[in-house]
């Protein structure tokens, strides 16, 4: 808990966060088209940063301070947003047509 809230405050954390932006988003648009394959572009994009920002410091202290939960319960509570839309982005692409 203590490092994750001094990467949430400290400028260096913003800095640390940003220095890998480009490989993080790399493997999240892999993630969602290998899970999704067929997704429009701009829905891959959406849903992309959807499971992104569920991974993220910020969404672990939100979910630490407004529903009180630990490290674990968090992870499982992402965990489980991220099945969710991810089967949603393949009805979705599954739908789609060419």
């Amino acid at each position: 808990a203590p490092v994750i809230r001094e990467l949430l405050v400290a400028p260096e954390g913003l800095l640390a966060r940003l220095s890998s932006k480009e490989d993080r988003q790399a493997a999240a648009i892999a993630l969602v088209e290998g899970e999704a394959a067929g997704l429009a572009a701009a829905d891959t994009r959406r849903v992309t940063a959807a499971v992104q920002l569920l991974t993220a410091a910020a969404t672990w202290q939100a979910l630490r301070h407004y529903w009180d939960m630990d490290g674990d319960d968090a992870a499982r509570t992402a965990t489980l947003a991220i099945d969710l839309i991810l089967d949603a982005a393949r009805s979705r692409a599954e739908g789609s047509t060419p």
